[in-house]
């Protein structure tokens, strides 16, 4: 269970990186939403100030 922890943590961050760089590091909060589906694979963004 550790080692999907570990990952897990990994790609938040490099979630929070990516969309931190999107933002120009502007945004004071950041929202992640993220879906794995059958058929569909999707995530979307909301940064805030």
């Amino acid at each position: 269970m550790k080692e999907f922890e570990d990952r897990f943590s990994e790609l938040q961050a490099d979630m929070v990186s990516i969309c931190m760089e999107y933002a120009k590091d502007r945004a004071d909060k950041v929202y992640i939403y993220a879906s794995c589906e059958v058929t569909n694979i999707g995530a979307s963004n909301i940064n805030t100030k």
